[in-house]
């Protein structure tokens, strides 16, 4: 039987103490900080635990931060076509296309809010 799972490409983890978070994630779980960068502007890092990868970005605006808003902000899958597979959650389960970013990234709002990323594989 052939798998029509998608391969898993990483979760992004919001918060409002990158240092903090980076030691959670490093000390305490024992993941590898891959690199330090910016997400859209704020800064964050890439870590690897075992096979997965987690991003991990501080909110942009601290002064703004409200309850509810730090934790898990998204999940992305590798696909070779992102719009076809958002478009089939969209008719599927009356999902929506919230935003497509250049290199062909969509991202749809499935159910309770949950955060989807659908991203062509890296070459």
């Amino acid at each position: 039987m052939k798998s029509t799972a998608l391969d898993f490409a990483h979760i992004h983890v919001v918060c409002r103490d990158l240092e903090a978070m980076l030691q959670f994630w490093t000390r305490g779980l024992g993941a590898v900080c891959v690199e330090q960068r910016l997400f859209s502007g704020s800064p964050g890092a890439v870590l690897r635990c075992g096979p997965i990868q987690i991003n991990v970005k501080q909110s942009g605006q601290l002064e703004e931060f409200k309850e509810g808003t730090s934790g898990f902000e998204h999940v992305a899958f590798y696909t070779p076509d992102p719009e076809q597979s958002a478009a089939k959650l969209v008719s599927e389960f009356g999902c929506t296309i919230t935003t497509r970013l250049p290199g062909g990234m969509v991202f749809v709002s499935g159910p309770e809010g949950l955060l989807i990323e659908f991203m062509k594989p890296k070459k």
